[in-house]
């Protein structure tokens, strides 16, 4: 199965927070993935998102996520199953990931 993590930080997250907890939290979900491909990042980093190839439940990814020492109570995430009707247009690399793990589902 293919999803998009999405990741929120709190808005009070500053750049010492950024460059202490992102590392973390990409690599759980590097480590939850068969897979994966950063799908897009706000330009202040807050916001993030990661596209992943895996069999794991998503609830266990998410509570890996939640359950790490980078995560915060105001911090967001959302899980949502990428499936083969998508359209678009630049991201190249994100195209190209998409339509390479389209055909392993």
């Amino acid at each position: 199965m293919r999803y998009c993590i999405v990741i929120q930080l709190q808005n009070s997250s500053d750049m010492a927070r950024l460059k202490n907890d992102v590392p973390v939290i990409v690599s759980l979900i590097r480590g939850h993935s068969d897979k994966n491909e950063m799908a897009f990042r706000s330009n202040d980093g807050v916001l993030f998102g990661w596209f992943i190839q895996t069999n794991k439940p998503i609830d266990m990814i998410r509570n890996a996520i939640e359950g790490s020492l980078a995560w915060q109570s105001a911090d967001s995430i959302m899980i949502f199953e990428v499936s083969k009707g998508l359209s678009g247009k630049g991201f190249t690399r994100q195209w190209a990931w998409l339509q390479h793990t389209a055909t392993e589902d």
